[in-house]
């Protein structure tokens, strides 16, 4: 059973996502190790191509600032957008 936890993200570092390829940052809050699951904070550097990739478990995506544009789908998810994908879908 997890425990509640609290973090700064001020107090964490950007930890560059080597999966994604280089211009892909992220801050991890937290990982289930039985499911793959994370919480983190993500960034891209601007003019950042990410390849199509999925994740073990579901995923949701909350835009703070700028812009994601997904060319598949030819939408673009602006800030306060919210994005949920399920687990194994490709994006």
């Amino acid at each position: 059973m997890r425990t509640s936890i609290v973090q700064d993200p001020a107090e964490l570092k950007w930890e560059p996502i080597t999966q994604l390829g280089k211009g892909a940052w992220v801050k991890v809050f937290s990982v289930d190790d039985q499911t793959g699951a994370f919480c983190g904070l993500v960034k891209f550097d601007p003019g950042f191509k990410e390849p199509a990739h999925c994740h073990p478990s579901n995923h949701d995506l909350f835009v703070v600032e700028g812009s994601l544009i997904d060319t598949k789908k030819n939408i673009v998810y602006k800030k306060g957008h919210y994005l949920w994908a399920a687990a194994g879908e490709v994006h």
